[in-house]
């Protein structure tokens, strides 16, 4: 499990929202993180937030995050990286 940087995305897009839910996906074959995750917030305004701001660096690493077509009140955040993972 990759909790440090599923903590490390929680902790960044909270300050935008009350985050409901967080899924970090892995390829189901090995385990490996696929290099994105689903940001799930209580409030469609904090989605709004989110897409306004500017660049999002998370860990000196730019992320890209953008709405999800599934779901209102979710986001996509791509580009995300684990080279500084700590896997527990």
């Amino acid at each position: 499990m990759f909790l440090a940087q599923i903590e490390d995305l929680k902790e960044y897009f909270s300050k935008f929202g009350e985050v409901e839910g967080l899924t970090y996906k892995t390829d189901a074959m090995t385990g490996r993180p696929r290099g994105f995750a689903f940001i799930i917030f209580s409030e469609l305004s904090s989605v709004e937030q989110v897409l306004a701001t500017g660049e999002h660096v998370i860990n000196g690493k730019k992320v890209d995050p953008k709405r999800a077509k599934a779901r209102p009140g979710k986001i996509f955040v791509g580009k995300v990286t684990f080279n500084q993972l700590q896997i527990f």
